[in-house]
């Protein structure tokens, strides 16, 4: 029988790491960043024809 091990993250592993993109809502308005593009039930297109819908009442 074979065992695995799993080695525990610790801070000292991510310090060194490069972000591909620091800040991800640079260049977008507060509109934008209210779509709620995390929803299961809809595509990205149908939660961004919600939003923009429910700002037009």
């Amino acid at each position: 029988m074979s065992s695995t091990s799993k080695a525990k993250a610790t801070a000292s592993d991510t310090v060194d790491q490069d972000v591909a993109e620091p800040d991800l809502r640079a260049g977008t308005t507060a509109v934008q960043n209210q779509i709620d593009l995390n929803d299961p039930g809809m595509t990205g297109r149908e939660a961004v024809e919600s939003s923009l819908a429910a700002q037009a009442e």
